[in-house]
């Protein structure tokens, strides 16, 4: 059984809000990670759409 719409709406900020939580680690520490930005850009427009 999958998941309802709800349901994958929290997973997905709940996984933004872990990807920011690296991203400023990151940031702390010189490095830029190319696909980390666009793993959260990517996750804000799917949220968006929702």
């Amino acid at each position: 059984m999958g998941m309802t719409d709800h349901q994958f709406d929290t997973y997905q900020k709940s996984l933004l809000r872990e990807l920011k939580r690296i991203k400023a680690s990151a940031d702390e520490q010189g490095a830029k990670i190319a696909e980390l930005d666009e793993l959260i850009a990517d996750t804000e427009q799917q949220l968006q759409r929702s």
